[in-house]
């Protein structure tokens, strides 16, 4: 897709890719209504595949890369373009929730995967809008919740949201290596999630453990300033692994 910077590389002996979808004409929900819709300047796309050794099963993938904070000088609220990530991922939870439903559901034969640069830290409210945790109503006028200039959010009272998606890595666990590394400091702006019902199907131990499943590895810095994060599935019935 030339208006996205995400894709796929897959091993069609693992699997088989169903279906792709793109994301470029969806319109992001707004924190201001009197604003008119946006679309994404950096479209998610969905990739539906099935797994060779379990063909009963899909895995949802959906690949997002989030507003950098590059340019942030052009940022009339001058948050870094929080506000415009914060949107971004209230429409991506919008997406789910209308393309993905049964993936929510405990026992479900679809898997979901989101994964991607998120270009915030864990704590902040795009990333907590992106898990569900809190929505873009709680930031609008009148709302409980305000962005400070950290990007994190301060809410009085802090909203109650049952999570929808949960992180697989160790991010906010250990902050030592991070997925991205700039001048020196890490940060985990890089992100995979799962919604519980996936959880199961996740080789390891589980995020809320001491030891998160997904792992970031560090084989070429001198090709990115990210690391390439991943993550195990194990299908049950089965001692093959699905990547």
């Amino acid at each position: 897709d030339p208006d996205s910077r995400v894709g796929f590389f897959y091993d069609d002996q693992v699997q088989r890719l169903e279906k792709v979808v793109s994301l470029t004409w969806e319109e992001m929900p707004t924190l201001d209504y009197h604003y008119r819709p946006q679309r994404y300047s950096r479209c998610p796309l969905v990739g539906t595949f099935v797994p060779t050794v379990s063909p009963r099963y899909r895995i949802v993938v959906m690949v997002l890369h989030l507003k950098s904070k590059r340019g942030s000088q052009g940022d009339p609220a001058k948050l870094q373009f929080e506000p415009l990530r914060m949107q971004m991922a209230a429409g991506i939870v919008d997406q789910l929730k209308a393309r993905v439903p049964e993936a929510f559901i405990d026992g479900s034969k679809e898997l979901l995967v989101v994964a991607g640069d998120r270009n915030s830290e864990p704590t902040s409210g795009s990333a907590r809008i992106l898990a569900g945790a809190l929505s873009l109503e709680d930031f609008r006028r009148g709302g409980p919740c305000i962005v400070l200039r950290s990007g994190e959010p301060s809410c009085d009272p802090e909203p109650v949201h049952h999570p929808m998606l949960y992180s697989v890595l160790p991010d906010g666990r250990d902050s030592r290596d991070g997925s991205f590394r700039y001048k020196g400091t890490a940060s985990w702006i890089d992100t995979i999630m799962v919604p519980y019902a996936t959880l199961r199907h996740v080789g390891g131990k589980v995020a809320g453990a001491a030891e998160a499943a997904g792992r970031v590895t560090w084989n070429h810095p001198a090709a990115s300033d990210h690391g390439m994060v991943s993550v195990e599935f194990r299908l049950p019935a089965q001692s093959e692994t699905s990547h």
